[in-house]
């Protein structure tokens, strides 16, 4: 669980168009001091009328921390990001920040490779955690899977981060291999030698894609799994309920924002 988050005041560094519907958006927030990979920041525009009402949530995309940086990859779907994608560098912004419980790389090391699974915007919270496993010296491996090339935003990232391409799955064919991500998966973990058989799976991505991956890690032996869901919220600290779901793996219903929104199975 993460502590009490604070009211940030943050400006936008950069935006770029890394897709047609997706930006990646670059905010310096000063007084930040930690973040970790699967934390999210509930957003709003200072300057902007009361339209939209609400705090808008997004996934840590990056950390850098001595230049207290956060980057957020977003896609524009709807009024909140299609105003966001508009906004000019030097725009301030209210964050409450950090929220909700990341991914745990408690027991990973060089020794135990994972494997990373996105599927469409579910690649920003994944990148962060690649990150950290590269820094850590973890072995992984990582699937994108997207309808169509213009949902895989990470490739080159990934290349610069790793020195090779991710395996890419396309729904219709455009971009790598067509068919669903979780398709590849479940080949790869087949083919798999016992030396580099992944020790834990990440995920994240449309909850159709989770519950395929939280079977295919059931098939395997119940392995260990954390997968990050989706969801929309309004207060971001608990305490509207609107975000409550039941994770596929745990029992009764939880609270995205405080009890996730990394779950594990």
């Amino acid at each position: 669980m993460s502590k009490m988050p604070k009211e940030l005041i943050a400006h936008i560094v950069s935006q770029q168009v890394v897709g047609r519907e997706y930006r990646e958006m670059v905010l310096e927030v000063p007084d930040l001091k930690d973040v970790s990979p699967g934390q999210f920041v509930n957003l709003k525009v200072i300057s902007t009328s009361f339209d939209p009402l609400l705090r808008r949530p997004f996934s840590v995309h990056h950390w850098e921390p001595v230049e207290k940086k956060i980057h957020l990859l977003y896609r524009i779907v709807g009024q909140g990001t299609s105003l966001l994608s508009h906004l000019p560098v030097g725009e301030r912004m209210s964050l409450l920040a950090p929220l909700g419980r990341g991914f745990s790389l408690e027991g990973l090391t060089p020794e135990t490779p994972t494997l990373l699974i996105a599927g469409g915007i579910g690649f920003a919270p994944l990148y962060f955690l690649a990150c950290c496993l590269q820094e850590r010296k973890v072995p992984f491996e990582i699937f994108l899977g997207g309808r169509s090339r213009e949902d895989i935003t990470g490739a080159e990232k990934i290349k610069k981060l790793t020195g090779h391409l991710p395996r890419i799955t396309t729904e219709d064919g455009s971009l790598g291999e067509k068919g669903l991500v979780t398709v590849a998966l479940e080949e790869y973990l087949d083919s798999c030698s016992v030396r580099i058989f992944p020790s834990q799976l990440f995920a994240c991505g449309p909850n159709p894609m989770l519950e395929a991956v939280v079977d295919i890690a059931i098939s395997q032996g119940n392995m260990p799994l954390q997968f990050s869901v989706e969801s929309v919220m309004a207060c971001g600290i608990g305490v509207c309920l609107g975000c409550v779901c039941r994770p596929f793996s745990e029992n009764g219903y939880k609270k995205v924002c405080t009890d996730g929104p990394v779950f594990s199975a």
